[in-house]
């Protein structure tokens, strides 16, 4: 599916808890590979002093001094339950970790939010006896700390946000016996202590949270009390301490971030959607209308990534995942286009890591599962502001398409062209990052018909470009595989139970009531229909076989077109004898649609053909009814004494 990223690996024997694993993280294996990066922009990685204590699932704050602040985390590779409540000081003037004044409880996945006082509350997380409601803070001014109120629920990776009246909203997160908390609670600087407010909607832990420019509070995603990733958004209201719905994203996410935009817009992106399932596109959620859109997709996939929002309103992400070009890749988004540019890479790729937005613009990043290590990225936003220029080479316009065809496309640049994506209408097919830019299409993966391609080039500033439209249609056709009925006892007539692009009755049908060989007669659906007993086989009318395929060879899907060919016996040609086909899109509870009225043009054995498209709704079993008259008017089951209905059951798949 476009928009995805799809994993190989596999968490052994790892139960996916609150951000981390229940047997807890362990180091990847050392893979230096690089995702390819853009050179334009001035994007420079540096390393810096190494922190005293190795450190994961810790958190780092900004500090009015400064200095960034980093507190707790686990600190043995392995191990969840390794929580330290070291803290230390980086100095940016330095470029140094110093050790300041430990926690008086250590804890991990917890949360740090720096007060307008300049000090920084800590809560909640997790410590060696469980789950923790404790808080305490830092005083940056003596580098001390000293306890506060307890919130009233202990809380594992809940949200925590400076609201815009100094207070603290804490909400959702993971306690014991409760996967996802919905509840919330605020914290007042002036005494100290915590109030119940207004829960959430849906309880959720993982979950991101960025405060808007109105001062409302916004959440996305995390993990629910089902343990799948949500898909919902709420808005909390400080003014009246009450949640409301925001939407739901495109996808469910968890592990994915957050990033307030200049203009007032929420970008989402990355994250963990379901086992092997990673979101590449990222979307956008705009407070004013109050709705969702997608935007640029990132060139590899991020979870349990840092990222920040730097001063020209462009946003970073970096690591987070697990092959080195994802825990090492560094991306940009510029709101201006939408679009993703990988800028750097990481010296060592992490997870579990904080990147924090120094007062000099650059960004320091610390930890991982866990680490001592840290690193400084700088970056400076290119001046071209030049789009690259590209065409669509192959196919030309009019072509007509099947089987696997090769598209091509030039693209130029006057600094340098990143990458070309190719387009049918908005689904993206694929893309190349190297010239001569192409792609293998495989044709048969859409239905004949006509259609438009385009490609898109990308430069090193993230200027985007598309290709005039070229029209094509694509035709495949190929030989349908045909499969042999078998008896259903349950429907009580031929059925092919397995999708396919072909089913025959075979000898299934042949003759009419007890005239003739047929088994199981009358075979039609749960024997609705009798013969007609009069007559003898192959003197008078019978229907002896029913075939249906697809007209393009492939399988049966909606939107398909159906060939439908019934051979039967005829007394008299082109006179009282008629064919009547019908079809049905529920062969359990079948209610028939008249197809043609079909005549044969002489006695004896005759085959009669017509076609018809599945209809985009319908169930996994559908039928198609041959009901052969002598005389009278078309019904799916008449009453004559010549008469013979005979049905025929196939499998209809979801279609590409």
């Amino acid at each position: 599916m476009t928009g995805w990223k799809v994993r190989e690996a596999v968490l052994m024997g790892c139960l996916l808890v609150g951000g981390g694993s229940a047997c807890g993280p362990a180091e990847s294996p050392l893979d230096t590979s690089e995702a390819r990066v853009s050179r334009a922009e001035s994007a420079l990685v540096t390393t810096t002093g190494s922190m005293a204590v190795p450190r994961g699932g810790h958190a780092a704050t900004l500090l009015a001094n400064g200095k960034v602040l980093i507190t707790g985390g686990w600190t043995a590779s392995g191990s969840i339950s390794s929580m330290t409540a070291v803290t230390e000081l980086y100095d940016p003037a330095t470029k140094t970790f110093s050790q300041t004044g430990a926690m008086g409880t250590p804890r991990e996945r917890h949360r740090a939010v720096k007060l307008q006082n300049g000090k920084v509350l800590v809560m909640g997380g997790l410590t060696q006896g469980g789950r923790v409601a404790s808080a305490e803070l830092y005083d940056p001014a003596t580098g001390l700390w000293t306890p506060t109120g307890a919130m009233s629920v202990a809380r594992e990776y809940p949200s925590a946000t400076l609201l815009t009246d100094g207070r603290v909203l804490v909400a959702g997160g993971t306690s014991s016996g409760v996967s996802s908390l919905a509840s919330a609670e605020l914290y007042d600087p002036a005494t100290g202590t915590w109030t119940l407010t207004g829960s959430l909607l849906t309880g959720r832990t993982d979950h991101s949270v960025t405060r808007m420019a109105d001062g409302r509070v916004f959440v996305s995603g995390g993990f629910g009390s089902s343990g799948g990733p949500l898909a919902s958004a709420e808005i909390y209201n400080p003014a009246t301490g009450v949640w409301s719905s925001a939407g739901s994203m495109a996808w469910g996410r968890s592990y994915h971030s957050l990033h307030l935009l200049q203009g007032g817009k929420v970008l989402v992106a990355g994250g963990y959607n379901a086992f092997d399932n990673y979101p590449l596109v990222s979307e956008l959620y705009d407070p004013a209308s109050g709705t969702w859109s997608t935007s640029g997709a990132l060139n590899v996939s991020h979870s349990r990534h840092a990222g920040t929002s730097l001063a020209d309103g462009s946003v970073i992400i970096m690591g987070g995942g697990f092959s080195s070009a994802e825990m090492r890749g560094i991306e940009r988004y510029n709101p201006a286009t939408g679009v993703w540019t990988l800028v750097d890479n990481l010296i060592t790729g992490r997870s579990f890591h904080t990147a924090t937005l120094l007062d000099d613009g650059s960004v320091l990043v610390a930890g991982n599962m866990p680490s001592t290590s840290a690193e400084l990225f700088s970056f400076t936003a290119s001046t071209d502001t030049s789009p690259p220029a590209t065409v669509l080479t192959s196919p030309t316009s009019g072509a007509i398409l099947s089987g696997t065809v090769t598209l091509t496309a030039n693209a130029t640049d006057n600094v340098g062209v990143t990458r070309v994506e190719f387009y049918r209408g908005s689904v993206l097919l694929g893309s190349d990052t190297l010239a001569p830019y192409s792609l293998s299409w495989n044709t048969t993966s859409v239905a004949n018909g006509s259609y438009t391609l385009t490609s898109k080039a990308y430069d090193t500033a993230g200027n985007v470009s598309t290709s005039a439209v070229v029209g094509i249609t694509v035709n495949n056709v190929s030989t349908p595989t045909v499969t042999q009925a078998v008896y259903d006892s349950g429907l009580k007539v031929p059925a092919c139970a397995q999708v396919g692009s072909g089913c025959d009755s075979g000898l299934l049908l042949d003759g009419r009531a007890n005239l003739g060989p047929e088994p199981h007669q009358p075979n039609t659906l749960q024997g609705s229909c009798a013969d007609g007993t009069s007559g003898s086989y192959h003197s008078d009318e019978s229907v002896d076989r029913i075939l249906v395929t697809s007209v393009d060879g492939g399988s049966f899907a909606p939107g398909k077109q159906v060939r439908v060919e019934v051979r039967v016996w005829a007394y008299t040609g082109g006179g009282s004898d008629v064919l009547d086909l019908y079809y049905t899109s529920d062969a359990a509870l079948p209610t028939w649609t008249h197809l043609a009225s079909l005549i044969p043009t002489a006695s004896g054995a005759q085959t009669l053909t017509t076609t018809f498209t599945l209809p985009a709704t319908g169930r996994f079993l559908q039928g198609v009814r041959a009901a052969f008259r002598y005389g009278g008017s078309a019904s799916p089951c008449t009453s004559g004494p010549y008469d013979d209905r005979d049905d025929l059951v196939f499998a209809v798949g979801t279609g590409s």
